[in-house]
């Protein structure tokens, strides 16, 4: 996941253009090959071996960052998407569904939220497409679905609340520290 290390890695190279002089970099390399970052394309393994990928894409640079992830796996996917009304959905919900076999539009827990109904004309014409507002309920059917993988995206708000659901619900992922 290099690709969202890119900025620590500029100021680690700055700092030891300053004379920080223990930044090589090869500790430069080190720390970014260590580096973690909660709700980017974070695999969460479930019981049973399913897999929930959270990823808080909430612009259409990091959805289609996402989408080209998605593209490369190879199992069937399923997509859990709530976004907030400012953002530009119109890009990222149809090149993520592209990548999914059946899409739940739920409602971020955010009073700035979009309605989900009101992004179901953006996949116009398209089957396996389901409205549930309520997110518990959403993360319900979304699981029930029963894809190998559940690709869960489209705001910080909603990948911070379904992590946390799935912690009370399945003991993963590990807490933050």
């Amino acid at each position: 996941m290099h690709i969202h290390h890119d900025r620590g890695v500029r100021a680690a190279e700055a700092l030891a253009s300053l004379g920080f002089g223990r930044l090589d970099s090869a500790a430069i390399a080190a720390g970014a090959a260590a580096c973690r970052w909660p709700g980017r394309l974070e695999p969460v393994l479930l019981p049973g071996g399913r897999r929930v990928l959270l990823d808080a894409a909430h612009n259409a640079d990091g959805a289609a960052v996402l989408a080209r992830f998605l593209s490369r796996l190879e199992a069937p996917i399923d997509l859990l998407f709530g976004v907030l009304a400012d953002k530009d959905y119109g890009e990222m919900l149809p090149r993520l569904a592209a990548r999914a076999r059946r899409v739940v539009l739920t409602r971020p827990v955010n009073p700035r939220a979009k309605d989900p109904a009101e992004l179901l004309p953006l996949l116009a014409g398209r089957e396996g497409v389901f409205v549930e507002p309520d997110l518990n309920r959403a993360l319900d059917r979304a699981l029930a679905l029963g894809g190998e993988v559940l690709a869960a995206c489209g705001s910080i708000y909603l990948v911070g609340e379904v992590r946390k659901r799935l912690r009370q619900r399945f003991g993963v992922p590990e807490p933050l520290v």
